[in-house]
């Protein structure tokens, strides 16, 4: 199903990235975080790397779509 969604808030992941061996970076968990933003820039911040939670409300009940099933 599709639904139409406000956006009500965005945050953006704070922790610094930590070496976790294996030419792999994480966060750290230690110092994971949340800060508010007014918009996304997936290129720029955080160097591209940027992770976002959004905050959303569903318009209505109703279905833009519906999944199609085979009869």
């Amino acid at each position: 199903m599709i639904h139409d969604w406000i956006i009500e808030g965005i945050e953006m992941q704070t922790a610094p990235f930590v070496d976790a061996g294996e030419n792999r970076m994480v966060r750290d968990p230690a110092l994971s975080g949340w800060r508010e933003i007014p918009e996304t820039d997936a290129w720029n911040d955080d160097d591209g790397s940027a992770e976002y939670l959004l905050h959303c409300r569903r318009i209505s009940e109703t279905p833009r779509r519906a999944l199609a099933t085979d009869s």
